[in-house]
């Protein structure tokens, strides 16, 4: 069996993929699993092997790499869940793992749950590292943040090497996870500054891009866009609008006034509900589930969280944090459809600028919203405008 030797990745969406690239050029086995079949098509064209579970992959490979989205997936993979709140234990990595093994958490995750699954490994006399990445810094490969005891560093560390341009060990579990959330927290919180000094230049009669480009800037290029790449939600509403005062007038209303039954009538009797945008529903009384801990601004969550844990001051990012949701709120309200974790169409370090036209300028922010003609924006050119990765 090449166990010994083999590492088995995760999760091989857009990072993951990097991993199995790189591990094989540098000649290890690699497995891999996703539940995107397609995903594991690709890297099995690349030459690693796919198997059918999380399970299966820790039975064949010595080191387990996780390149997920957040903790609930980090949960799911460790615990064998599916679909929904299923749980099938013999699926998950805890089911196969045993004694000498390694277990390496590259996403962005809560640190209480990597603290917990260490645990788990220990138990079976296997090692858990946090070692969550950053596109920011020197070479064509992340930067890493180990949280590990020394026993589990040294056991990871080649690995490690092979996955990262550079990497440091902080100290014990968790620390990795600790050094990502602040990094995050910066990223954000100068961001949301740039949002500002931008939009506090146009509001006051000055072009921002001429002012940004003569100082020479990191400014993303995004902060200037004038369209959004999709309307759909801000077309319903204001066709819901524009039906609800025209009735009476379009046949829908008898001359007695009182409302005739209509096709538009939904099946809890919420005249217009078909065309409202989802989130209406909450101004009606509804609860919505949310999904904390893998939303589009989880990272930022994370770290108010890890800073809440430790009675640590964070007022500006906490006030930066409460602007990023009203981002998601706005873009999900334009979009008619909930933000995905890294979504391609909002870009957290730039689309927030979002934010303040609302509060500065909302009548110019409606006419533009009304005349969007915008068929989806680009991605940046730039890799300093957005490196998905550096989210995880």
């Amino acid at each position: 069996m090449e166990r010994e030797h083999a590492v088995g990745v995760v999760g091989v969406g857009t990072m993951g993929q990097h991993f199995v690239e790189w591990l094989l050029e540098d000649g290890f086995p690699v497995f891999v699993f996703d539940v995107d079949d397609d995903r594991i098509d690709v890297a099995e064209a690349s030459g690693a092997t796919g198997v059918s579970s999380p399970a299966a992959l820790a039975d064949r490979a010595e080191t387990v790499v996780l390149s997920l989205p957040g903790s609930q997936y980090v949960e799911r993979v460790m615990e064998g869940g599916g679909d929904g709140d299923d749980t099938d234990t013999a699926n998950g990595i805890l089911a196969t793992l045993g004694e000498g093994q390694l277990v390496v958490d590259t996403g962005t995750t809560r640190v209480e749950t990597d603290l917990h699954y260490a645990r788990e490994c220990r138990d079976r006399d296997a090692h858990f590292v946090d070692a969550p990445l950053t596109w920011s810094g020197p070479g064509n490969r992340p930067t890493m943040f180990v949280g590990a005891s020394e026993e589990g560093y040294a056991r990871a560390r080649p690995v490690l090497e092979v996955l990262s341009a550079q990497h440091h060990h902080f100290g014990g579990l968790g620390s990795g996870q600790i050094v990502k959330a602040g990094h995050r927290l910066r990223q954000n919180n100068m961001a949301m500054v740039d949002a500002e000094m931008v939009e506090f230049l146009r509001n006051n009669g000055v072009d921002p891009e001429a002012a940004t480009d003569l100082l020479d800037l990191d400014v993303a290029d995004r902060l200037f866009e004038e369209t959004y790449p999709s309307t759909e939600g801000w077309a319903a509403a204001t066709e819901t609008e524009t039906e609800t005062a025209t009735a009476g007038t379009d046949g829908r209303n008898g001359t007695d006034g009182t409302s005739e039954a209509s096709d538009d009538t939904a099946p809890d009797g919420l005249e217009g509900a078909r065309t409202a945008a989802p989130r209406d529903d909450l101004c009606e009384g509804a609860v919505r589930p949310r999904m904390a801990v893998s939303h589009w601004a989880k990272d930022h969550a994370y770290a108010i969280e890890i800073g809440h844990a430790s009675n640590t001051a964070l007022p500006v990012s906490s006030a930066v944090y409460q602007a990023m949701l009203a981002s998601q709120n706005y873009a999900e309200s334009l979009f008619d459809r909930e933000l995905g974790f890294q979504d391609p169409d909002w870009f957290d370090r730039a689309d927030p600028i979002s934010h303040f036209r609302r509060l500065n300028r909302p009548a110019e922010e409606w006419r533009r919203v009304g005349r969007n003609d915008s068929d989806g924006l680009d991605a940046p050119a730039d890799p300093a405008d957005q490196d998905p990765e550096d989210d995880r």
